[in-house]
């Protein structure tokens, strides 16, 4: 991957995890020497990562039925950031202007939505009212900022950011203050997510040659690696106990839905085979039973809900645009 001179289009191809390109093999980059010591591997035992489901017999929109989802879409023309009910019913346009909105995310109390906006001229982070009213920018710097996420108590907000020849992981305070890079390998680190108790993130790294799901703990900056093969690892979620991570991978050809513990260990596919057709952009409802996620089984990408075992798949949104990146 050439790090130099990074067009938009190149950025965007990176990143939009939803296009699911297939990785191409890279050569390995060498990580600065003072990576070494950013980088430990710690012991994890399976015990301390065992993965314990109860699955409900039940579709999944059954399953769940409260709450909202935001996605983007592209059936007005550009990228959008809408909302929806966890049925799929009232979808509405919530930025509605000429510029592309990316990568929604809700906070912990539903009120705020933060996203990419490229409105000003620049991919910015964006937060807005659930409603998309007052919308304010966070990030205003020359970088491309994206995949923001709300830490579980709402009051910080990490991210993605081009700021140089790599991309990498920041954190700031939810009213955009306190900017502080937290990766630093020269490589990139992307899409990046909170634990549920808001003392680790989980992200994509290509730092062994190909991406890779990761997870750094906050306070130490330890980071260690969960999964490990030739292929793309990435779009990481933490399930909701904290204990597992879901992921999408194109390890077996396409493009599906993988949950593992943390230390990589008890990897099962969960989103079903379908031919030609990739799942992807898995994200977790509230409550722990569904999980939300885009498949293009249909001809175009539509945003799908399943039980936690694959089960009670259901189409949400079901038009002839594109619909990506669902967030609860």
């Amino acid at each position: 991957m050439k790090k130099a001179a990074i067009t938009i289009t190149t950025v965007l191809a990176l990143i939009l995890a939803f296009t699911l390109i297939a990785c191409r093999q890279e050569k390995v980059q060498e990580v600065p020497e003072t990576s070494a010591a950013q980088i430990t591997l710690p012991a994890i035992t399976a015990a301390e990562t065992t993965v314990l489901i109860t699955i409900p017999e039940t579709t999944a929109v059954e399953a769940f039925t409260e709450g909202k989802i935001t996605f983007m879409s592209n059936r007005d023309g550009n990228d959008e950031i809408y909302i929806m009910n966890a049925d799929g019913s009232d979808q509405v346009n919530l930025t509605n202007n000429p510029a592309d909105d990316w990568y929604p995310s809700f906070s912990p109390d539903g009120s705020k939505i933060t996203f990419t906006s490229e409105n000003g001229g620049n991919d910015e982070i964006y937060i807005m009212n659930a409603d998309g009213s007052e919308q304010v920018i966070l990030t205003k710097n020359k970088g491309f900022n994206y995949y923001p996420d709300f830490s579980p108590d709402g009051k910080k907000i990490i991210f993605q950011s081009y700021r140089g020849a790599s991309s990498e992981i920041y954190l700031m305070n939810a009213d955009g203050s306190g900017q502080k890079r937290l990766t630093s390998n020269g490589t990139d680190e992307i899409e990046p997510c909170f634990s549920p108790d808001g003392k680790k993130i989980a992200f994509a790294s290509d730092m062994d040659g190909d991406f890779e799901v990761y997870i750094m703990d906050l306070k130490s900056k330890d980071i260690f690696q969960v999964t490990s093969n030739d292929t793309c690892d990435w779009e990481p979620a933490f399930l909701p106990d904290g204990k597992g991570i879901a992921f999408s991978s194109n390890r077996d050809g396409e493009y599906n839905i993988y949950i593992a513990g943390l230390a990589g260990e008890n990897i099962r596919q969960i989103s079903g085979s379908f031919s030609d057709a990739d799942n992807a952009n898995p994200y977790f409802s509230p409550d722990g039973k569904t999980i939300a996620f885009v498949s293009n089984r249909d001809g175009n990408y539509e945003i799908y809900l399943m039980n936690l075992d694959g089960s009670g798949q259901v189409n949400l949104t079901n038009n002839p645009a594109d619909d990506w990146l669902p967030s609860f």
